[in-house]
């Protein structure tokens, strides 16, 4: 490695010697706002709060960060070196990196950071909130969505972010006697610990987190712990693998949807034909239904005719008997009447 990334493992780890007093008593408290590269320089130099600095990194109100050598693309850990020096963030995918830069923030000084204008035209995307606290000691990591189709590349040492500094509106304002009290920055938590660290209208106040302080950069956070990855990068890739399947994949594609609507036309023709013969089925069976029922009206017919015959019969082998068993009744009734002659004048 370069001078500029050797020991760079050692710097989340906190120094030996403990951060001078300057940390919570403002050396230049006259100035308030966000800070000019001169009042950045002069706080970098005067109370260490960014290592390595370099005046080339130096923006009118900010000053440039760089990429560390640690990194982590869709759940797997790596590192940036001298002989292999690029980091390749695939299209649509989450990359956790690192900061080349320590920062010991003073208690009375806030950051906020962003990624590169340029890189953000690319489509790479910062995923995290800007805000650094006051008392922040560390190396800076965060994610990098690349929501875009290219890869985007980016060189270890190289600028990718810009921070900037901010004054807030004082610290321990409240507290009497404190640049004789406080000697180090243990009896200033201490202090805190027992609500007699005051600011305004003398109420508590906070101090960041001294755990926070000196982690390892991503591992010890949660994609150290728990391995993150883009839920768009499967997709991206089946589509990719689609992609490659070209002209071949293409036509195999249109055959099968080709295939696909002849099986749904000759089923749709089968259908119409199924209907059609159907529909003759039941008009035939209606028209036998039709005959059968008029065949049925006329045997009823024929039957009743049938009986009155069947009637009339018997009324006629009745009389016929009567007639036999009476034969003076008939002869009386076909015998003829005598008229006598007329007399003789």
């Amino acid at each position: 490695m370069t001078n500029q990334h050797m020991n760079w493992e050692g710097r989340w780890q906190e120094p030996p010697d403990p951060p001078p007093q300057g940390h919570w008593i403002d050396p230049h408290r006259d100035s308030q706002g966000i800070l000019a590269a001169d009042e950045i320089r002069f706080y970098a130099e005067s109370v260490n709060m960014i290592f390595p600095f370099d005046k080339k990194w130096l923006k009118p109100a900010g000053y440039e960060l760089t990429l560390g050598p640690r990194y982590q693309i869709e759940g797997k850990d790596g590192f940036l070196t001298d002989q292999d020096p690029i980091l390749v963030i695939p299209p649509n995918s989450i990359a956790f990196v690192s900061m080349n830069e320590r920062l010991m923030l003073p208690h009375y000084i806030v950051a906020r950071f962003n990624l590169s204008i340029d890189l953000i035209y690319q489509g790479l995307l910062l995923g995290t909130g800007p805000q650094v606290d006051p008392g922040f000691k560390g190396v800076l990591s965060c994610p990098l969505h690349n929501i875009s189709n290219n890869p985007i590349r980016i060189r270890l040492g190289n600028s990718f972010a810009k921070i900037d500094f901010a004054k807030t509106t004082g610290f321990a304002r409240g507290t009497a006697k404190v640049e004789e009290e406080v000697k180090d920055e243990k009896a200033l938590y201490q202090k805190s610990q027992r609500d007699e660290l005051l600011g305004f209208d003398e109420r508590p106040v906070p101090l960041f987190n001294k755990s926070k302080c000196w982690r390892e950069p991503i591992l010890d956070y949660e994609p150290g712990r728990t391995k993150v990855s883009s839920s768009v990068a499967p997709l991206a890739a089946m589509v990719r693998r689609w992609s490659l399947l070209g002209f071949v994949g293409m036509a195999g594609f249109v055959a099968i949807t080709v295939a696909l609507i002849g099986l749904a036309a000759t089923l749709f023709n089968l259908y119409c034909s199924a209907k059609a013969e159907r529909d003759s089925m039941k008009a035939a069976v209606e028209s036998t239904t039709a005959s059968l029922k008029e065949n049925t009206d006329q045997l009823k017919a024929m039957r009743e005719d049938l009986t009155r015959l069947r009637a009339e019969l018997e009324t006629h082998k009745r009389e016929a008997a009567d007639a036999k068993d009476r034969p003076d009744l008939l002869m009386k009734e076909t015998k003829p009447t005598l008229v006598p002659d007329a007399a003789p004048k």
